[in-house]
């Protein structure tokens, strides 16, 4: 397990990494939509390590790592995402209102997905828990 995580943490630096550099080397200039698109990988990619350190705090278990699964695949789509307004905005030279507002929609969009797949964890294990005890009734 300590080697996914060193791996999920390499994964993670490579990815900030590649696209630090796409958005950076590929635009010619650098106007306030490459800046703001800049902060927004940072927080994406920020936030997901701080987010996959929280569930790698403890020891996974086989069932903890089933469960966890929906959540790290959305954390990784988001970041792959995030790749999109990089070289959009990397390429067109565009406002800045238009880059917050189609990184804020990408943002918004899945951090509710990610936290409607941790309140679906939450209702699995509360469901598993009982069926594992046959005396309580759904």
């Amino acid at each position: 397990m300590k080697n996914n995580r060193l791996l999920g943490i390499v994964l993670w630096g490579v990815g900030l990494a590649v696209e630090c550099l796409l958005l950076l080397c590929l635009a010619r200039t650098y106007p306030a939509a490459v800046w703001v698109t800049f902060g927004f990988t940072l927080f994406v990619f920020l936030s997901q390590l701080v987010l996959w350190l929280s569930v790698w705090r403890k020891p996974l278990t086989a069932e903890d790592n089933f469960l966890h699964m929906p959540l790290f695949t959305l954390s990784l789509r988001y970041m792959i995402l995030q790749a999109i307004p990089c070289l959009l905005f990397a390429f067109w030279q565009t406002a800045a209102q238009i880059a917050v507002l189609v990184n804020a929609a990408i943002s918004v969009v899945m951090w509710v997905l990610l936290i409607l797949s941790m309140i679906a964890k939450g209702h699995i294990e509360k469901v598993d828990g009982r069926q594992k005890n046959h005396r309580v009734k759904l």
